[in-house]
């Protein structure tokens, strides 16, 4: 629902900018670049919010330590990168309609923060803080583990 109400307001914003701003209207080759990142931002955003884990757990993500995020973890980071790249989309509109040539490359700055936005948040939400500590002590389970091998090596 939020999302929803997100696109409106910032689609009766941008209709209003075009017609208050009619006479301003740059379109030029450089438009191109963020039509083009419109596109490519829907494209991962669906298929970010089209993928789920299965059972076998042959879609979730691996992490450093050879340990893998769980169902619900995969799919809630699958979620939070969708939602950031969604939110972006109405950002590159005045890019298209309003700026300068050289304004018009800075889409790509809001292309990357779009796609990185969305695991950062998911990293500074209470689900990424326990799959964090969740990771943590499966490393320091494995680190001691070893040690106990190690350990039993030398006996």
């Amino acid at each position: 629902m939020k999302k929803t109400i997100y696109f409106i307001v910032t689609a009766v914003l941008n209709i209003a900018a075009m017609v208050v701003f009619f006479d301003r209207i740059n379109l030029v080759y450089l438009s191109l670049i963020p039509l083009f990142l419109i596109g490519v931002t829907l494209w991962q955003a669906m298929i970010f919010s089209s993928v789920r884990s299965t059972q076998d757990g042959r879609n979730n993500y691996a992490t450093g330590n050879t340990a893998r995020l769980t169902d619900e973890e995969t799919d809630t980071l699958n979620d939070f990168s969708a939602t950031c790249l969604l939110i972006a989309i109405p950002l590159y509109v005045p890019f298209i309609f309003f700026f300068p040539a050289g304004i018009k490359l800075l889409s790509i700055a809001v292309y990357f923060v779009a796609c990185f936005g969305g695991s950062i948040l998911f990293r500074l939400s209470p689900q990424g803080k326990n799959m964090r500590s969740r990771l943590d002590k499966e490393v320091s389970d494995l680190k001691a583990q070893q040690a106990r091998e190690e350990l039993g090596k030398m006996k």
